[in-house]
């Protein structure tokens, strides 16, 4: 999955997750949680010797692994998924490592600020790497027909970029039982937690 879409200024206007969008979210974060969970122990002690560099590697690898199975299967991960299933496994790490006093409460903050810039950038240095990104004069431009882009057929005078932001921004719905996002991923969390 290319991280470059991402990165791009545009993305930033609020619109809400489409169902799909929901379902992919959700099994990416969820089979992320349980590959997590698989090797907690090797996690944690890689956390406790280098805390940063540890999130960035766990959550990186885990994240490509699961993009590149998903596209091999024929269903590529939206980016804006992708980069928000980043987010919620960035604080799920940050979580842990606050948990076992590996980060301390005072520098929660500084710690998720440094893995999520650290982590977009060695996504980023791995999708160049294996030549997923354009050389710096290939940037696409949108609306340019010798770099094409999605933006024609999309429903409305919004591009999906466009779309994406405003889904972003959205405040979290609720689910089945009445929870919000926020506090299902935090169950699962704890579930996670607790089978180590």
């Amino acid at each position: 999955m290319n991280l470059q879409e991402m990165t791009k200024p545009e993305q930033a206007a609020p619109k809400q997750a489409s169902p799909e969008q929901q379902e992919q979210f959700d099994l990416i974060v969820g089979r992320a949680r349980q590959l997590m969970a698989k090797d907690a122990d090797t996690w944690l002690r890689a956390l406790k010797l280098s805390p940063v560099t540890a999130a960035v590697k766990m959550g990186t690898q885990i994240l490509r692994s699961l993009a590149k199975e998903s596209e091999k299967a024929g269903f590529p991960v939206d980016p804006a998924v992708l980069m928000h299933a980043g987010v919620t496994l960035v604080k799920d790490i940050a979580g842990i490592a606050n948990d076992h006093d590996i980060v301390p409460d005072a520098e929660l903050e500084t710690y998720l600020q440094q893995v999520m810039q650290e982590s977009i950038a060695e996504y980023m240095r791995l999708d160049a790497d294996e030549g997923l990104m354009p050389e710096q004069g290939e940037q696409s431009l949108p609306g340019d027909p010798a770099t094409p882009d999605d933006t024609t057929e999309h429903e409305g005078a919004e591009s999906p970029a466009l779309e994406k932001q405003e889904m972003a921004a959205e405040p979290p719905e609720t689910g089945a039982e009445g929870m919000t996002e926020e506090d299902e991923m935090a169950l699962q969390l704890q579930k996670i937690r607790g089978a180590k």
